[in-house]
């Protein structure tokens, strides 16, 4: 990124796309006097015009916890020719002829500088949001796409014995992979579709929505995915509903997923509710990559990926950046704990109990 008026960055001035820096500012900026300055200044929240030691115009200030520190401008007010004239001419016989501009001018081409970058870093983000989407739904286009095939091959030809109960019973778990694959590429284009229009998550009709239902339908479809039997229980019951939009059903699928996929070998997944008043607690918990303290903090951040979850596998870092989104929209509580103190290390992998919690607040 480029911007249109020289930046100092770190120990370096880099020139602007309009005006460019001396070349005795960009040598000598990060050593005596002009060092000290830059340090003072950055150190201080400034939001005005300052003059550098040598002369030239200066403005430094903070946004979004970044400091931004716009230098070599010769803005009216602040600049003195004698003292830019002298350094000009220790590096070159020529001078530098800047435009000399008033300050609001100046303040113009910052904030449109600034603005490019932000935009700019924005449009890399989403780019990357983009791809990682892509990678997934090639993932699971092509898990449907064998198991269809599976399923034509061995049962699609007319000559085929009448199905007995073990054939029947295979067709239904290829069949329960193709819908969940099926359900997460929609979970990724709603999420695709989001990132183009967030108000996409509060489309449809609100209704009255069973939540153990829910995650019952999860427990059924998830039962051998991708040939990983990992055992799901319900544990308690309850009749308890409350308003949700469509898009709910995304959270109980993203959060069996993310159990079912990490959970170590054979370990259960186990989803428990509890009733307290109008409030309704559900408790999924699994036995997986362990996550610290600090990764907790971050993990619903888009993108973010603990380190032991990294060495499992693949996986982008959306889904319960995406839960997480759902979850606010909807008003539901979410808690997420991983227990340090029975990590189990196998194969470079510290494993340890993964709980997530959600609390209902209002339900009838």
């Amino acid at each position: 990124m480029q911007y249109l008026i020289p930046t100092k960055n770190g120990d370096l001035i880099e020139d602007g796309a309009f005006i460019q820096a001396l070349e005795y500012c960009k040598k000598h900026c990060s050593s005596g006097a002009c060092n000290k300055f830059y340090q003072e200044l950055t150190a201080e929240k400034y939001n005005t015009f300052l003059t550098c030691p040598h002369g030239m115009s200066v403005y430094c200030f903070h946004s979004n916890g970044k400091t931004h520190c716009f230098t070599c401008m010769r803005g009216k007010g602040t600049y003195k020719k004698e003292a830019a004239n002298q350094i000009g001419n220790k590096e070159t016989e020529e001078i530098v002829y800047n435009p000399i501009l008033a300050q609001d001018r100046l303040l113009q081409l910052i904030i449109a500088s600034v603005q490019f970058e932000e935009a700019d870093s924005l449009l890399e983000e989403k780019r990357a949001s983009i791809d990682s989407i892509s990678h997934e739904v090639k993932k699971l286009n092509a898990q449907i796409k064998a198991r269809s095939d599976d399923v034509l091959q061995t049962y699609g030809d007319e000559s085929h014995d009448p199905l007995n109960k073990e054939d029947l019973d295979r067709l239904i778990e290829k069949i329960k992979t193709i819908y969940v694959c099926s359900s997460m590429i929609n979970s990724r284009f709603s999420l695709f579709d989001y990132e183009k229009n967030p108000q996409v998550l509060s489309q449809g009709a609100v209704n009255s929505c069973t939540i153990y239902k829910k995650f019952d339908k999860m427990r059924i479809i998830f039962s051998n995915y991708l040939g990983k039997r990992v055992p799901i229980t319900l544990h308690g019951s309850t009749y308890r509903s409350f308003w949700a939009y469509p898009m709910f059903e995304m959270i109980p699928l993203l959060l069996v997923d993310n159990a079912v996929k990490y959970s170590y070998g054979n370990n259960p997944v186990d989803i428990t509710f509890t009733e307290e008043g109008t409030s309704l607690f559900v408790d999924i918990s699994s036995y997986s990559p362990y996550c610290s303290k600090a990764e907790i903090e971050k993990i619903f951040n888009k993108g973010f990926r603990g380190k032991n979850a990294i060495r499992v596998g693949d996986g982008s870092g959306i889904g319960l950046y995406f839960v997480k989104l759902l979850c606010d929209l909807h008003k539901i509580e979410i808690n997420i704990t991983s227990d340090g103190s029975k990590i189990t290390e196998i194969n470079g992998v510290a494993f340890a109990p993964f709980n997530v919690n959600l609390k209902f607040a209002d339900t009838f």
